[in-house]
């Protein structure tokens, strides 16, 4: 079954930046990475900006699926770090 995330808590990871990072862009993965350094491989969107930037270089731990669509990330927990615990 394909994970449907919220748009939110999802993260894109070009081919380059799978490459760079040795993940797979594909296949199902995972990686530990500072935001900061995440948010600099890239040209980001506003999405991604506001995303990443609060955390700073706190790591975030980020997973795909094998059926996920190319590239799209999600947290590994399923939430948003900037996001007060309910």
């Amino acid at each position: 079954m394909s994970y449907n995330p919220n748009p939110l808590n999802i993260i894109y990871l070009d081919r380059d930046q799978c490459d760079d990072f040795e993940v797979n862009y594909f296949e199902a993965s995972e990686i530990s990475i500072p935001a900061n350094v995440l948010l600099r491989s890239k040209d980001y969107d506003r999405h991604h900006v506001d995303l990443l930037s609060p955390l700073g270089s706190a790591y975030i731990h980020i997973i795909r699926d094998e059926g996920d669509a190319p590239g799209w990330y999600r947290f590994a927990d399923g939430k948003n770090p900037n996001e007060s615990p309910a």
